[in-house]
């Protein structure tokens, strides 16, 4: 290990027949990108998971500590605390939709870094460190009631899997003319026994050609009946129990039936053609969002399809190569594989924390902003001298209408400045940065807390940027920090680009979601 000390993640999940295997399944899928990071991982479960996940293999290296309090309660989040104290954890990932508010707020309160994994944008306020929506539908506007430090991971590009995904030596598949083999999963658990209500269907069809995998998670309590059924059909049908290698039956199904939930992502990844069935709330968005792309095929909410549609919209696919090919495609398109390194790169990158400036940073300050690269991004391109800065810099100090952080990290080390001057209820932004801390996505971070600790702090309405068409790199970072676009000017002589981060539509977009 080179002498470098490795850190610990600690995961907060449950798995059961209520809620399924999701969450737990993509937290493994995380975990099992850390070792290569030098990063050790706890997993602390419920004791009533334990059933759920006994039979299931993909767990067997994992470090599981159960805890016997109720989940999501205040014992919890101290049982919590406490494990991840004992094993040294730097951070805590948090998925479950039955930790509320407060639980995060509480473990938030520990000093140790969170990360809340999250679908839907449920909580009145967000407490983490960072925030992941894995979700293609996710937008800044369903997190608008954050901390000022809170680093949002949305969308697809986040999307995380396993590694018998990655392992896969290749995603090519073939496009028969008829579809074959099938692949029916409906999540770990399927409390509604949806399996059943498909597996006939698709028997009703009487298709001899037909060879269906149907796969039941860990926690499907339904097992006995579906068997007892499958056992009176012809060989149409193969019972797959507590898989390991779902990932194998992907890559031979030639089309899939399925919930709407994690595996959705999982099937557009390995290009599997898709009809989605809605038995979760949470899943619907998804659904949607899929067919709209055309990487799968929404049957809508599970209560209110029926066999015609289902027999139908099957029947179509399997005889449309042309259409699977495209699902295909466009799947492929959206999950890149990448997703787990990606957050695993910003776990791992030091904290960021912005602190009033103050009269000892009067010469760091003076330095970025003659540096040569910063004199040419201004507006005003000449040196400034000592003297004048020492000046401008007092002045700005006592002036109420003006705000000066500095950036800097939890190793001590000044990254940069973002200062704010009041124009009645907006703020003007200008940003510089240590020039060795250039192209290291810096620049997003400190714009984007910068932006929402001004706002909380003097109720300002929106934040205004004026930024030279030629700066590219300051350009990028304001987008990336949810900057719009409001118009071109000619500002001192110089084409420069309008941007605004305005607080109204940032509620509006909230509640609209």
């Amino acid at each position: 290990m080179n002498g470098s000390i490795e850190k610990t993640i600690l995961f907060r999940v449950d798995a059961n027949s209520e809620i399924g295997c999701g969450h737990l399944m993509r937290c493994l899928a995380l975990a099992q990108a850390c070792p290569g990071k030098q990063l050790k991982t706890v997993f602390v479960l419920s004791s009533s998971s334990s059933k759920g996940i006994t039979e299931n293999r993909s767990l067997d290296e994992l470090d599981i500590r159960f805890i016997s309090s109720e989940p999501g309660s205040l014992q919890d989040s101290r049982e919590t605390v406490q494990l991840a104290v004992q094993n040294n954890a730097s951070w805590i990932v948090i998925d479950g939709y039955h930790f509320d508010e407060t639980y995060h707020q509480k473990v938030k309160e520990s000093g140790i870094r969170t990360l809340c994994m999250d679908d839907c944008g449920r909580l009145a306020y967000y407490h983490a460190d960072i925030i992941l929506n894995q979700n293609f539908h996710a937008e800044e506007g369903e997190y608008q009631n954050r901390s000022p430090y809170t680093q949002l991971l949305l969308g697809s590009r986040y999307v995380l899997l396993r590694n018998e995904f990655l392992d896969l030596p290749g995603r090519t598949r073939n496009i028969p003319d008829q579809a074959r083999r099938i692949l029916i999963t409906m999540g770990g658990s399927d409390p509604q026994n949806i399996t059943l209500r498909v597996v006939k269907w698709i028997s009703e069809l009487c298709l001899p050609d037909l060879i269906a995998d149907v796969v039941l998670g860990p926690s499907n309590l339904h097992f006995p009946e579906i068997r007892n059924y499958l056992n009176q059909q012809s060989g149409l049908f193969r019972i797959h129990r507590n898989v390991n290698n779902i990932s194998g039956l992907m890559a031979n199904a030639d089309l899939a039936i399925s919930s709407a939930g994690t595996t959705s992502w999982e099937m557009a990844f390995m290009g599997v053609p898709s009809l989605l069935i809605v038995i979760a709330e949470n899943q619907r968005p998804i659904a949607e969002k899929l067919n709209s792309l055309g990487a799968a095929i929404s049957l809508g909410w599970h209560g209110e399809i029926t066999s015609g549609k289902v027999q139908r919209k099957f029947l179509e696919l399997i005889g449309s190569p042309e259409q699977r090919k495209k699902m295909m495609q466009i799947g492929q398109g959206i999950v890149d594989g990448k997703g787990r390194e990606r957050v695993v790169e910003e776990i791992t990158k030091s904290r960021i924390e912005l602190r009033p400036a103050d009269e000892s940073d009067c010469r760091m300050i003076y330095n970025w902003a003659n540096d040569e690269i910063v004199r040419e991004a201004s507006f005003s391109t000449e040196t400034i001298s000592w003297d004048n800065h020492v000046e401008w810099f007092q002045t700005k100090l006592k002036d109420s209408g003006c705000e000066i952080y500095i950036a800097h990290n939890e190793d001590g080390i000044q990254l940069g400045q973002v200062r704010f001057e009041m124009d009645h209820n907006d703020a003007i932004i200008s940003i510089s940065l240590d020039p060795a801390c250039r192209n290291k996505g810096y620049g997003r971070q400190i714009i984007a807390m910068g932006t929402r600790k001004i706002m909380e702090r003097r109720n300002v309405e929106q934040v205004r940027a004026m930024v030279k068409k030629s700066n590219i790199a300051s350009l990028r970072a304001f987008k990336n920090a949810s900057f719009e676009k409001e118009g071109v000017d000619e500002f001192l002589g110089e084409p420069s680009i309008r941007l605004v981060y305005r607080k109204k539509d940032r509620e509006k977009h909230a509640y609209h979601h």
